[in-house]
């Protein structure tokens, strides 16, 4: 993780979330807890709408469902039963979420279903937020509307298991000398960014594993030829 009393890039700070993400969940939720504040995002008009009497108090507070929705998208669970069993089994995320008890199914289709407008509203804001840092990150990606990004894994060395077991075995070996080392951690830093065989071919994140892939997309800007 970056030293906060350090000038850092944005490049840096994705970066770290990204390894988090990767090598160690409990950092990366330090991490969306110590930036990003919910309650500072959310419209007034949401938490009127949110909290306005209905007779009897709410079970669960607006922050836990918008934070049970950003992680189900985050780890990329895309149904929610069972992010629902991820919560029930996972203290950790609960208490992040700030569930008391695991809701139901039903409840978090209710909350989708009556907040829709306001769930819009959010997301408008959140683009307002998001729209000048993703422009420094890069200003030509900034201006698409949709890109839709794929992989298709590639017959090379590197997906090879007996390379990914070399990688470890060098890892294995560097950590004999040094007691502090995790292998299973260390090996990532050994495997290449690109496959020897085409530069191409870069190791990424697709269909729920890394592997060497090729990396394609479909863009659209907005703009219409006329």
């Amino acid at each position: 993780m970056q030293n906060l009393d350090t000038q850092t890039s944005l490049s840096d700070v994705y970066e770290d979330i990204c390894d988090s993400i990767e090598e160690n969940p409990s950092d990366f939720l330090k991490l969306l807890k110590a930036h990003v504040k919910l309650e500072k995002m959310i419209p007034p008009e949401f938490y009127e709408a949110f909290y306005k009497d209905i007779g009897r108090p709410r079970d669960y507070r607006l922050e836990s469902f918008i934070w049970f929705h950003q992680l189900k998208n985050i780890i990329g669970i895309p149904r929610d039963k069972a992010f629902l069993t991820v919560l029930d089994l996972s203290p950790e995320i609960r208490d992040f979420c700030g569930f008391d008890k695991v809701p139901s199914a039903s409840d978090i289709t209710r909350f989708r279903q009556h907040f829709a407008e306001y769930l819009g509203i959010f997301l408008a804001r959140l683009v307002e937020i998001t729209e000048p840092i993703c422009r420094k990150l890069d200003p030509k990606k900034s201006d698409y509307l949709i890109y839709d990004p794929t992989g298709i894994k590639a017959y090379v060395t590197e997906n090879n298991p007996k390379f990914l077991n070399g990688k470890l075995n060098q890892a294995k070996a560097i950590a004999k000398k040094n007691p502090e080392y995790d292998p299973y951690k260390g090996m990532y830093s050994l495997l290449p960014e690109t496959s020897a065989a085409n530069p191409f071919v870069k190791h990424q994140y697709i269909n729920g594993h890394f592997c060497y892939a090729h990396k394609g997309g479909i863009i659209t800007n907005g703009v219409t030829d006329k």
